[in-house]
């Protein structure tokens, strides 16, 4: 962990750094949001650099290392179900467990494939970027919203479990001390 710890200041360093140098400005977008619409651009940067670039690695690697880590976790709670020294109460979490992991990661996969998709189309087809900028909100937000709500919804660490109610009285006396 703590090798990945330095990651954390060299990949936002790696995407701004080439704009030191540049002036940002306002761009007006292009068909179909011309009218009114804007981003914010930049010229004089660092010769060659571009933040689709980095972008689109790390696109790429967290989609891969997200997959592989939820393979790894769909292995074990299949291990674990198909164990059979453990109760049926625990192969049964462990289904349901297996059910909510795949929907959430279907769910996270969908951002991730929504940004690869808008930056190879920035990087290759420039003059179609901005049919798919009109996509882009909507995998940000099942990301944002949709995921967490997915996650709750399905796993049942957050289901309420049926309990018996269970009503104890108790009567306490309390004698009374009378002085004459």
């Amino acid at each position: 962990m703590c090798v990945f710890l330095p990651l954390l200041f060299i990949i936002p360093f790696g995407c701004t750094a080439f704009m030191i140098p540049a002036m940002g400005y306002c761009r007006t977008m292009g068909h179909p949001l011309k009218f009114g619409a804007i981003y914010i651009y930049y010229s004089g940067g660092w010769k060659g650099w571009r933040n689709s670039y980095i972008h689109l690695i790390m696109s790429v690697v967290m989609c891969s290392l997200t997959l592989s880590c939820t393979g790894l976790m769909l292995l074990k709670l299949r291990k674990t179900a198909s164990d059979t020294n453990i109760s049926s109460q625990t192969k049964k979490g462990s289904t349901r467990a297996e059910r909510s992991l795949t929907i959430t990661i279907i769910a996270a996969m969908i951002p991730f494939i929504n940004n690869t998709i808008l930056t190879v189309v920035y990087l290759t087809l420039p003059d179609y970027v901005f049919f798919f900028i009109i996509i882009r909100p909507f995998g940000n937000d099942i990301e944002t919203c949709m995921m967490p709500w997915i996650l709750f919804i399905t796993h049942p660490m957050f289901k309420n479990q049926a309990r018996r109610a269970s009503v104890a009285s108790t009567v306490s006396v309390v004698p009374r001390h009378s002085t004459l």
